[in-house]
């Protein structure tokens, strides 16, 4: 066994016990799909855009102010790192933040720098796997102007959950509308999201607020004793956010390819009686895609029953 598939079996009994499984639960990320992410289109201004060039984001006729919200909130909502490579700097981290770094490198923006100045500005940072929330990751920059920068990225539907307004045509800030209908932004969005995630990539969504200094401190008064992380989470998480106005920036698509033998992986283990299933923090069409196009799961199954996919 050892020398025709390379397994190194410490305890003999271990063969015995995996002989009695009868159900894998998997994730989707690094174990069906390689996590080595790469933005494939992205959503800004109401338009929708192909990633097809190294530079496509400066070349689409985008607002600088605009541009430079997407790059702030790219390196400074970012739990990634850089170290030096042979030749030049390498984004290390978790896949999705090194997909983003590496669009903007990609795009010669000099990410080194960048993330230099992100330990002197962030002043406070709520992580997407914190207790407070699991959708979404956010961090307040103090600039030090008369505002502190709120950057937020994460699952769409919890974006749009928290924003009031929308970047349109030309970086024009307009309202969000409350339901999407034929011709307006949100509907405009919610296709492309919805396109992007049936495609299959991972969609993030990126939000942006300007807090006023003084009630930026008057939130670390109130709650002393808290850290600035902790305040920050329940700014976000504690209520209404009418009073905060964030706005909806955009949103980005990230391929992540399925690893070469998955799919036979897959098969030979259902071959053997054992039921696979697959976990997945994506968007349900993103899961969705990704089953089918392993063969977890067939089309003229999904109709029969609403079990064969399910939201947590």
């Amino acid at each position: 066994m050892h020398k025709k598939d390379h397994i190194l079996v410490r305890k003999q009994d271990a063969l015995e016990k995996i002989a009695e499984v009868e159900e894998f639960l998997i994730g989707k990320t690094a174990i069906i799909t390689r996590n080595s992410m790469k933005v494939k289109k992205f959503y800004l201004e109401g338009k929708s855009v192909d990633n097809n060039r190294a530079d496509t984001i400066f070349n689409c006729e985008l607002n600088q102010s605009t541009l430079k919200l997407v790059q702030e909130g790219i390196i400074y909502n970012n739990s990634a790192y850089v170290e030096m490579g042979h030749t030049q700097y390498v984004p290390v981290g978790n896949g999705t933040e090194v997909g983003f770094l590496k669009f903007l490198q990609n795009a010669d923006v000099p990410i080194h720098t960048l993330i230099k100045e992100r330990f002197e500005k962030v002043v406070a940072h709520v992580p997407k796997s914190s207790e407070e929330n699991k959708q979404f990751s956010a961090c307040a920059v103090d600039e030090g102007d008369n505002f502190i920068n709120i950057h937020i990225k994460g699952a769409p539907e919890a974006i749009l959950n928290m924003t009031s307004s929308i970047c349109g045509e030309g970086g024009n800030i307009e309202t969000m509308p409350l339901s999407a209908e034929e011709g307006n932004l949100r509907s405009s969005f919610d296709n492309c999201v919805d396109e992007m995630a049936g495609t299959p990539l991972r969609v993030i969504a990126f939000a942006h607020a300007d807090m006023p200094r003084s009630t930026w401190e008057e939130q670390l008064q109130e709650h002393q004793g808290s850290s600035a992380n902790e305040v920050l989470a329940k700014i976000l998480t504690g209520g209404p956010l009418s009073w905060l106005d964030i706005k909806l920036v955009g949103a980005f698509g990230l391929q992540d390819k399925v690893r070469g033998k998955a799919k036979s992986a897959i098969k030979h283990t259902q071959k053997a009686g054992i039921n696979v299933r697959m976990i997945s923090g994506d968007m349900r069409k993103t899961a969705e895609a990704v089953a089918l196009e392993v063969g977890l799961i067939k089309e003229e199954d999904l109709p029969k029953s609403e079990y064969i996919v399910m939201d947590a």
